[in-house]
C-alpha cells in the first residue's frame, strides 16, 4: 500500500475491500493501526457530521480533518485516497439535496487539502425520470464520471461508440413513452372531469311528472 487510503462506506463494502486487500497481502490490522488505511463505516459517519439532525459543514471539516491528518503523518510523501458512500446514504434515504451538499464541501476541502476522492453512487437511486436534474449536478460536481461496471470500458472504441448510441436511442425511447404516458393520463383526466360534469348536470334536472294512473 503506497498511498494512505481512507474508505467511508457501508458494511458490506468494508469487508470486501479489506478481503481484497489481504488477498494482496497486505495486513490490514497493522495498516488500520499506523493509520495508513481508515475503514469507516458511512453511517457511522454521517451521524458523527451531523447535528440537530442536520448535516453540520464544522464537524464534516473536522471529521475528515482528522482522518486525513493521520493518513498524512502516517505516509507523508503519499496522497491520501479516499472512497465515500455517504452521499449514496444520504440519497437512498430521499436526503438528495443533502447529498448535493455534502459534495460541494468535499469538494471546498480539496481546495485546501490534498487528496484524491471517488464518490460510489448506486445508479439505482436514479430510476425515476424526475432524478435527471439531480443527476446532472452531482455529475458537475465531478472532474470525472465513470459508468457502472455493467458497461464495458475496454475494447474496440466503435463498440464503445456503439453501446454509447444504443444507451442514446433507449433513453430517447424512454422519454417518447414518458411523454406519451403524460398525455394520455392528461386524456384520462379530461375524460373524468367530463363524466363529472355531466353527472353534476344530470343532478340538476327536474323529476319526471307521474300521472296516478301510472300513465304519462
Amino acid at each position: 500500500m503506497g498511498s494512505p487510503a481512507v474508505a467511508l462506506a457501508v458494511s458490506r463494502r468494508l469487508e470486501a475491500f479489506a478481503e481484497a486487500l489481504e488477498s494482496r497481502g497486505i495486513d490490514v490490522p497493522a495498516a488500520i493501526g499506523t493509520g495508513r488505511l481508515a475503514l469507516l463505516d458511512a453511517h457511522e459517519s454521517l451521524e458523527r457530521i451531523s447535528g440537530g439532525g442536520r448535516l453540520d459543514a464544522g464537524r464534516f471539516r473536522s471529521v475528515v480533518g482528522d482522518v486525513l491528518d493521520r493518513a498524512t503523518s502516517a505516509a507523508p510523501r503519499g496522497r491520501p485516497r479516499i472512497y465515500g458512500e455517504i452521499v449514496d446514504v444520504l440519497w437512498g434515504a430521499d436526503h438528495p439535496e443533502a447529498a448535493i451538499e455534502l459534495e460541494g464541501w468535499w469538494n471546498e476541502l480539496g481546495d485546501l487539502r490534498s487528496f484524491t476522492l471517488l464518490c460510489g453512487y448506486d445508479m439505482a437511486r436514479f430510476s425515476r425520470s424526475t432524478d435527471a436534474d439531480r443527476f446532472r449536478a452531482v455529475c458537475q460536481g465531478h472532474s470525472h464520471v465513470r459508468p457502472t461496471e455493467r458497461f464495458p470500458l475496454g475494447g474496440p472504441q466503435d463498440h464503445l461508440l456503439r453501446e454509447v448510441v444504443a444507451l442514446q436511442q433507449r433513453a430517447q425511447a424512454l422519454e417518447r413513452e414518458i411523454e406519451r404516458r403524460e398525455h394520455a393520463e392528461a386524456a384520462l383526466r379530461r375524460a373524468e372531469e367530463e363524466v363529472q360534469r355531466l353527472r353534476r348536470s344530470l343532478e340538476t334536472l327536474p323529476a319526471p311528472e307521474i300521472s296516478p294512473g301510472g300513465s304519462p
